[in-house]
């Protein structure tokens, strides 16, 4: 008995042992054992034919068609064992025999492995023969050319010919055969040492279904193996909706081809990834001026919407129609006129194309501009403008998240006049009224503190009090006013009493106490000396955590260096983290120690202009017990008050302004 015999009746056995320890039932015993056994025969038929062909390959001189006989033997025994298996499979799985299952789809897998290989190198040898056989016509019709063409020469000159050109021809046809052979081996190795690529699960977006469609037909379907494997491989890289689409076809090579239209018909086509596209471009927000993620972003988007909608034959939407119009109000208006002016000048007529042409043409302009200025290296997403979306970088503010002692590296410009010099140091600058150098210093954008470009507030890293006169107040001096107060800021009182000429006055005396932080948007300040609360800066925001959202008013505070948020309020949004104890400094200079919890959540404006996730710490309540002030109820109290629309009370988060 030969070594491969023996191998033979081994893996039977083995495989015969598995399934031991399927506890049949009564009622289905009988079609286990005949599955099992046909199993056998079927993988015993295919060992020996596997064996049978290797060794015809291992001869010297193999004859062609016994290989592509046995080759054909090979592709039918392994179909059927393949099919067997197939059912058995389907049996173990019936009766959530998960062991039998998991050993039956190695069993598979070993097979289709054993099947490939061989395949490979019969395919191989006969790619090779055909060439040698090739190589072998030529010299017979070059021989039989130069006997016509020498039929008056001597018979021994003519043998002499043909002997020296057999041996130049034998030559060539083994370099050339070592020469493939020497790249084959050589492509093998690099192809093995690649990184295996990894093929998404597809649970049913249909966003997703052209991605994972080019995988799947790249890695399994275009493999050396049965539709019958395909479909047990495809059957792992679909989940949920998907999965039912497919799930009862059964594992035959029709049921393969079956499985992909209908996941083609429910998921695929041109019309809806087209209608994809569409959506994306109008659910796209309108562009920023001066920034170039966005631009880049809405370029990308036309870019591939023109190209899809090409391809699909659908001119007509390319042309000035309602797409064009849409499309045109993502825009600013700056941008609308410079491609108008483009559309004049150069003669063309008004399409997607055109808009197309202009939009990739700024986007690459804006990007060399944002790099010039800004650097390879720094954050373009927000360019000349300030980034409130994310952690300070580059010099940038941020509300959101913990601060960042970054440091901006740029040469030193002045604002004010553009020259190599601080704003601090610029003539021009100090030739202003004191109330100049305040509406200068707000229209710049720069920081009152040291009167630099590149932070704002409590990110200076020069902070420090003015002290000219015992001012106490965190400002460039530069900024100092001499009638100011360097007492605490007066705030107006609200009594039951006060009349309205009374606080007519104190709001007057108030004016003449300017601060830092007077030159900013913010909301009242209102104290009763009774009760003893504050009203500060408050920001009417979404919170967004997946599916859910909740209102709050964000609470900007100066003082804080990290960002809270109210634990009912992230129970509700159902967010989670790991639990940690912090000390931090609370409102009304009050130290405490507590445990909360860091999370991630998305926070929107209500204009929807402002999109961005931030990381807050969970506290039992935000504001202590600070209560928020309805201004609904006083407005009617207050003839300033008329008029103004108040929002309504929600839940408070504390952010860092």
């Amino acid at each position: 008995m030969s070594n491969w015999d023996l191998e033979i009746e081994a893996a039977a056995s083995e495989g015969d042992k598995m399934d031991e320890t399927v506890i049949a039932q009564p009622d289905e015993s009988l079609q286990l054992e005949d599955l099992k056994k046909e199993k056998a025969k079927a993988k015993s038929a295919f060992t020996k034919t596997r064996h049978s062909l290797l060794q015809i390959l291992e001869e010297d001189f193999p004859d062609r068609e016994e290989i592509k006989v046995i080759q054909k033997k090979l592709i039918n025994a392994e179909e059927k064992a393949m099919d067997i298996m197939g059912n058995l499979y389907d049996k173990y799985k019936h009766r959530n025999d998960i062991q039998n299952v998991m050993k039956t789809t190695k069993e598979m897998e070993k097979i289709e492995e054993e099947f490939t290989d061989a395949e490979n190198e019969c395919r191989d040898y006969l790619i090779e023969s055909k060439v040698a056989s090739s190589v072998g016509s030529s010299v017979s019709r070059i021989s039989k050319r130069d006997n016509v063409n020498s039929e008056n020469k001597v018979e021994s000159k003519h043998v002499t010919e043909e002997k020296e050109v057999k041996p130049e021809f034998e030559q060539t046809t083994k370099e050339e055969n070592n020469n493939k052979q020497l790249k084959s081996e050589l492509g093998s190795d690099m192809w093995k040492q690649l990184k295996r690529v990894s093929i998404p699960i597809f649970k049913g977006d249909k966003r997703n279904y052209q991605s994972w469609k080019a995988a799947f037909l790249a890695c399994i379907d275009q493999a050396p193996a049965t539709k019958e494997y395909k479909l047990l491989q495809l059957r792992q890289y679909v989940e949920g909706e998907a999965l039912q689409v497919i799930e009862n076809l059964g594992h035959s090579a029709v049921a393969y081809d079956a499985a992909k239209e209908r996941l083609e018909r429910k998921y695929g086509g041109q019309r809806r990834q087209i209608t994809l596209y569409i959506e994306e471009l109008e659910n796209f927000k309108p562009m920023r001026e001066g920034i170039a993620k966005d631009i880049e972003h809405f370029a990308d988007l036309l870019d591939i919407a023109v190209v899809n909608l090409k391809e699909a034959g659908r001119f007509e939407e390319l042309k000035n129609g309602s797409l064009y119009n849409k499309l045109q109000r993502k825009m600013t208006e700056s941008m609308l006129s410079r491609y108008h002016r483009w559309i004049f000048e150069s003669g063309k007529t008004e399409s997607v194309e055109c808009l197309r042409e202009w939009i990739l043409q700024e986007a690459e302009f804006q990007t060399i501009a944002s790099e010039t200025i800004h650097g390879l290296s720094a954050n373009t997403s927000s360019n000349s403008q300030r980034n409130y979306k994310g952690n300070r970088r580059d010099g940038f503010r941020t509300f959101f998240g913990e601060s960042q002692n970054e440091s901006y590296t740029g040469n030193r410009v002045c604002k004010c006049c553009n020259g190599n010099h601080g704003v601090w140091k610029c003539d021009e600058f100090r030739k202003l009224t004191v109330n100049k150098r305040w509406d200068t210093a707000k229209r710049l954008q720069l920081c009152y503190r040291c009167l630099g470009h590149d932070h704002v507030g409590r990110q200076c890293p020069r902070s420090r009090a003015c002290n000219l006169g015992g001012c106490k107040e965190v400002h460039n001096r530069l900024l100092h006013r001499d009638k100011q107060s360097f007492s605490e800021p007066k705030v107006p009182v609200r009594t039951e009493s006060k009349t309205k000429q009374n606080y007519a006055a104190e709001k007057k005396e108030n004016t003449d106490a300017a601060t830092e932080g007077e030159n900013r948007d913010r909301t009242m300040i209102g104290r009763d000396r009774k009760s003893n609360f504050v009203t500060l800066r408050t920001v009417p925001v979404i919170l967004k955590n997946g599916n859910r959202t909740v209102s709050v008013n964000a609470l900007l505070d100066d003082a804080s260096t990290k960002t809270y948020i109210n634990a009912d309020v992230a129970a509700e949004l159902g967010l989670q983290g790991q639990v940690q104890k912090v000390t931090v400094n609370v409102l009304n200079d009050n130290v405490e120690t507590f445990e909360t919890m860091p999370v991630e959540v998305r926070l929107q404006s209500h204009n929807g202009q402002t999109d961005a996730k931030i990381v807050a710490f969970t506290t039992n309540r935000v504001t202590g017990s600070l209560q928020p002030v309805d201004w609904k109820q006083h407005a009617r109290q207050w003839n300033h008050l008329a008029g103004i629309k108040f929002p309504n009370l929600e839940r408070d988060l504390l952010l860092i302004c």
